[in-house]
């Protein structure tokens, strides 16, 4: 294990309390990730990882966006596997069966800063924490499993409009604020282009779309993130197109 700064233990412990993904953990838990934490700022294109680079830590999204890629089989093409914001844990497989990084791990937004976790010396030593540590970690394999399979859902959902609405609906509720029961703020600077590749849809299609929802005073995309005006109205929006075609 390594030995950091009491500012910057601190820093980290600060964020492990604020954190959905770490505040449940004992204080005891805490402090022990702590000790193998180091955090790192990207900026936007930066790369926390690259596809087969070994698996030596896992990351903890603190602030911004980290976007999961990988190559296909014939090398020519290169498919997004997820996005993943704050409170989201990355690299859990390439550490834990200490394998390769299966896809490369990518900042889209300009202030990304990710605690990587060195947790090999964790796990090794024989200690009762160990206990809730696991606990931990299966959690977190099975909310990332969550977020691929919410992936498969956005592309299988049909038309256009409905897969940008499984999409919004997969940020309210990863990291959605509920200002109302029609209201939902999403805290994410999310780019029409990201929103695109997400969905599988072209960046001019998004554009126009957003754009009618907007006018529609349906939700707002803003720099500061994307705010739902009213929800229900939103989904009958793709009844009614539904409907119509």
């Amino acid at each position: 294990m390594h030995t950091l700064s009491e500012k910057t233990l601190k820093a980290i412990k600060s964020d492990f309390d604020s954190l959905r993904c770490t505040s449940k953990l004992s204080s005891e838990a805490r402090a022990l990730l702590a000790s193998v934490a180091v955090k790192r700022k990207l900026s936007s294109e930066d790369y926390l990882w690259e596809m087969g680079d070994p698996g030596e830590f896992i990351g903890i999204i603190a602030s911004g966006l980290i976007e999961i890629t990988r190559y296909s089989l014939g090398g020519d093409e290169e498919i997004a596997m997820g996005i993943f914001g704050p409170s989201d844990v990355i690299g859990l497989s390439a550490v834990m069966k200490k394998t390769s990084y299966p896809g490369s791990a990518k900042a889209l937004a300009k202030e990304t800063e990710v605690i990587k976790l060195y947790l090999r010396p964790v796990l090794q030593t024989k200690k009762p924490i160990n206990t809730e540590i696991h606990t931990w970690i299966r959690e977190m394999f099975l909310q990332h499993e969550q977020v691929l399979r919410d992936k498969i859902d956005i592309l299988n959902a049909g038309a256009v409009e409905n897969r940008v609405f499984e999409l919004i609906n997969h940020l309210i509720r990863r990291f959605g604020r509920h200002e109302s029961h029609l209201k939902h703020f999403i805290p994410i600077r999310l780019t029409r282009a990201q929103a695109a590749k997400m969905t599988d849809v072209r960046v001019e299609t998004i554009i126009r779309l957003i754009s009618r929802w907007q006018k529609q005073h349906l939700l707002s995309w803003t720099q500061d993130g994307i705010l739902i005006e009213n929800l229900p109205m939103l989904e009958k929006s793709l009844s009614k197109n539904k409907r119509l075609k």
